[in-house]
Formats: C-alpha cells, sequence, structure tokens
C-alpha cells in the first residue's frame, strides 16, 4: 500500500483503512506490565521498562505497538466506568 500524506488521503475516494494488527495474549500481557511500569514510582523500575520497552517496539513494530495501546486504553476507560457507576 502506497503511503500518502494526510491531505492526500482526505481527497481519495476510498476510505483509508488502518491496518489490522494481531497479537498474542502473551505480547499484550508484556506490553501491558511494561507501560505499567514505565510510570512506577521507582526509578531503577522505570528505567529498566524504557530499555526494555525500547526493545519490545523495536522487535514487534511502532504501529503494532499503537494498536495494543489503543487497545489497554479502551479496556481501562470500561474499567474505570464500570467503577464508576457502583
Amino acid at each position: 500500500m502506497a503511503r500518502y500524506k494526510i491531505s492526500e488521503r482526505l481527497t481519495m475516494t476510498t476510505p483509508y483503512r488502518p491496518p489490522k494488527f494481531t497479537w498474542t495474549d502473551e505480547e499484550l500481557k508484556e506490553f501491558d506490565r511494561l507501560s505499567w511500569m514505565c510510570s512506577s514510582s521507582n526509578q531503577m523500575e522505570r528505567l529498566e521498562a524504557r530499555f526494555r520497552l525500547k526493545d519490545f517496539i523495536v522487535k514487534h513494530g511502532h504501529d503494532k505497538c499503537d494498536a495494543m495501546f489503543a487497545v489497554l486504553v479502551e479496556r481501562d476507560k470500561k474499567k474505570r466506568g464500570k467503577k464508576c457507576l457502583s
């Protein structure tokens, strides 16, 4: 698929569909753990998580990690919504 600038995509007759990614439960759990460790109050955990997250992104690709992050954000929104309703 050719890459287009945003302005070019808006003029195309077919709608833009971002690529779909698949991942295993283990990959999602590891990404979730690393993202939580990045906000740890322990400085050594934060540093370790940043190094491991960088390697994880190189291994799996930035676009796939962005898609996994979006899934985690939606999951957390649903969890917060349920807590507010209780």
